[in-house]
C-alpha cells in the first residue's frame, strides 16, 4: 500500500485516500462512535495517520488492527497473562471471597481458559 503525504503548516495531508479509512469506517471497525474517535485523538490514544485535503481524519486498516491487538498471521505473539481478581470490602465478607473464586474458577473451566492467576484481596 502506498500513501502519498503532503505536509503543510505542521499538518499531514493525505493525497491518496483510496487506501485509508474515514473516521466513520474506523469507528465501525472498532464498534465505537465517531465522538469517541475524536476524543481518543485528543487524548493521544488513537491518532489518525493524517487528514484529507478537506481536513477529515484518515486511518489505515493496519493502524486499526494494531490498536485492536490483531497481528498478521505468523507474527510473534506476546505471552498473555490471564488474571482473575477477587475482592471483598470487609473481614466479615471473607466467606464471600471463597465463593467468588469458586465461581471464577468454574467460569474459566466453562470458557476453556487455562493458567489463570488468581489475586485475592
Amino acid at each position: 500500500m502506498t500513501i502519498a503525504f503532503v505536509i503543510l503548516y505542521d499538518r499531514i495531508y493525505i493525497r491518496n485516500i483510496e487506501n485509508t479509512l474515514s473516521v466513520t469506517e474506523a469507528a465501525k471497525m472498532l464498534g465505537i462512535t465517531v465522538k469517541t474517535m475524536q476524543r481518543w485523538e485528543r487524548e493521544g490514544r488513537l491518532v489518525p495517520i493524517g487528514r484529507s485535503s478537506t481536513n477529515l481524519r484518515r486511518y489505515t486498516e493496519a493502524q486499526i488492527h494494531e490498536f485492536l491487538g490483531i497481528r498478521k498471521y505468523g507474527a510473534e505473539q506476546p505471552e498473555k497473562r490471564l488474571v482473575a481478581y477477587c475482592r471483598v470490602s470487609s473481614a466479615a465478607q471473607k466467606p464471600d471471597l471463597k465463593n467468588q473464586r469458586r465461581i471464577l474458577e468454574e467460569f474459566g473451566v466453562v470458557k476453556g481458559l487455562a493458567n489463570v492467576e488468581f489475586i485475592e484481596n
